[in-house]
């Protein structure tokens, strides 16, 4: 035969294995939105800040990562709805969780791939000078003559190319390959419920962030309303000592109060830039610094909260770990049946063809078909044991839905007990507050009318600013408490900002 001859069959077979290959992926592809994985990590997954507790970034990386976040900044003052776009974008928490739905995608692709069939493309050379062996190699490529019988014991060397095109399609396995798919698409389900329950658990992190950062500055600002205050008192007690109607110690007195007001101050300042670094930690990048609301906006909740049996009966529904554990489960019990089939007989029909030459100039092409039948009798306990490993697996599983149930159900009550409080705290606080300006006001009038004592200034300065700081912790309570309640009740994870 004609080296062409050769030649062209392999090529036929890389091209057709190539055609199956194209139309495989055409089909069976699985498009995600973190999809080209292995090319390069876009600039969002590259997280963190320059600072003591953690890694910094290259200064490049650094300063994209900066920039990038100050180019989405929207003119006016930092909202919730901005900080949870920027979030999605940059969180590293839900990049992870990202990357494993596609990881999940990828291996629903490849157990759909098992239906299909598979077609391979080999080239072997061998060569030898074994009498059985040189006879075979003469005999598959024609060239066996009664020349080579007289020295069928002492043969020459003799080379052998053999390209072989094998095509195998799996007919019956038991039922492994069905339960195979259906796992990897329950396991798909979980992995994107799972995503949506790091994102209902983000949103909810972020608000408490957000409004501590209001509590912060606000606090900052009644450190420093009533650092001026004693500031004020000092300078009419010292005019009065002046006066010769006060004595050394009221003055001291104050002194003492205005150290104390002075230390609050800084201390107040410190937790606010504190403040700073929590919502960039819980945002996964640097937020740009910008001003603050005076009254932060009503955040994207729903329109009511509702009675706590209606909250937790709408929790079962939609908390994304519940649906995730479900699909879990499902999965396990697919699992169960792939473990299973291993006691089962499996078919698969197996397509040759093959092409031997010595010298790539003459040769002969043969093809085999057959059907494979096998039946495991005896495996000394092995497909016993996968079995009880998937039982256990899915008794794991269901045991960890019946105690994640109790806790759904745990968090809601914790929730709403605490957004109840959290809201007759604010309304007291907020009388506490009025009464201590009165207060304030009267005892005032009667320290300058030396009706009341330098003590009972004091006292009265220190109740108006304690009732302001119990005010604004109860306000940003409240604000956390309703995120903490929408998270319980998983509504979060839906919010689109």
């Amino acid at each position: 035969m004609a080296s062409d001859w050769h030649i062209q069959c392999v090529a036929l077979g890389i091209a057709v294995t190539a055609g199956l290959a194209c139309s495989a992926c055409t089909q069976m592809s699985v498009v995600h939105p973190q999809s080209q994985i292995a090319s390069a990590v876009p600039p969002s997954a590259v997280v963190g800040r320059t600072n003591g507790d953690r890694a910094p970034l290259s200064e490049p990386v650094q300063q994209q990562v900066e920039t990038a976040a100050a180019e989405e900044a929207p003119e006016g003052p930092l909202t919730l709805e901005e900080l949870i776009r920027l979030a999605l974008d940059h969180n590293p928490d839900l990049e992870s969780a990202r990357y494993r739905v596609a990881r999940a995608e990828a291996m629903l692709a490849r157990a759909r791939a098992e239906f299909f069939p598979t077609l391979t493309l080999s080239e072997n050379y061998s060569v030898s000078d074994n009498p059985v062996m040189a006879f075979m190699f003469k005999l598959n490529q024609a060239q066996f003559s009664l020349a080579d019988l007289a020295r069928i014991n002492d043969p020459d060397t003799t080379d052998d190319f053999h390209t072989q095109l094998q095509i195998t399609q799996p007919l019956y396995t038991g039922g492994r390959l069905t339960s195979s798919l259906a796992a990897a698409e329950h396991g798909t389900q979980a992995a994107e419920y799972e995503l949506a329950a790091l994102r209902n658990t983000l949103v909810a992190q972020l608000a408490e962030a957000y409004y501590r950062l209001i509590q912060a500055r606000n606090l900052v600002r009644v450190r420093e309303e009533s650092l001026e205050q004693v500031r004020e008192h000092l300078r009419i007690v010292e005019a009065r000592f002046r006066a010769g109607s006060a004595v050394q110690s009221d003055v001291l007195t104050i002194r003492v109060r205005l150290a104390e007001a002075e230390e609050a101050l800084i201390v107040a300042r410190q937790q606010y830039e504190l403040a700073w670094d929590v919502l960039d930690n819980v945002v996964g990048a640097p937020v740009p610094r910008k001003e603050l609301p005076e009254e932060p906006a009503a955040a994207p909740w729903s329109d009511g909260v509702g009675e706590i049996e209606q909250l937790v009966r709408e929790a079962f529904d939609r908390r994304p770990e519940l649906a995730m554990i479900r699909e879990q489960l499902a999965a396990a019990e697919h699992r169960v049946e792939v473990a299973r089939a291993g006691r089962r007989p499996t078919a698969g029909l197996v397509a040759d063809y093959d092409v031997h030459t010595g010298d790539w100039k003459r040769g002969d092409d043969s093809f085999f078909v057959g059907v494979m039948l096998a039946w495991k009798l005896l495996d000394s306990g092995r497909t016993a044991a996968e079995v009880q490993k998937a039982l256990a697996q899915y008794g794991e599983l269901s045991a960890a839905q019946r105690k994640l149930v109790l806790d759904v159900e745990l968090d809601i009550r914790r929730a709403y007990l605490a957004w109840v409080a959290a809201r007759e705290r604010l309304r007291v606080a907020r009388q506490a507050v009025e009464q201590a300006r009165a207060t304030l006001r009267e005892v005032e009038a009667r320290y300058r009318a030396e009706s009341a004592t330098i003590t009972e200034l004091v006292d009265a300065q220190v109740a108006l600013s304690e009732a302001r700081v119990r005010e604004q912790n109860a306000a940003a309570e409240l604000h956390v408490a309703r995120a903490a309640l929408e998270r319980a009740v998983g509504r979060l994870a839906e919010i689109q900002p």
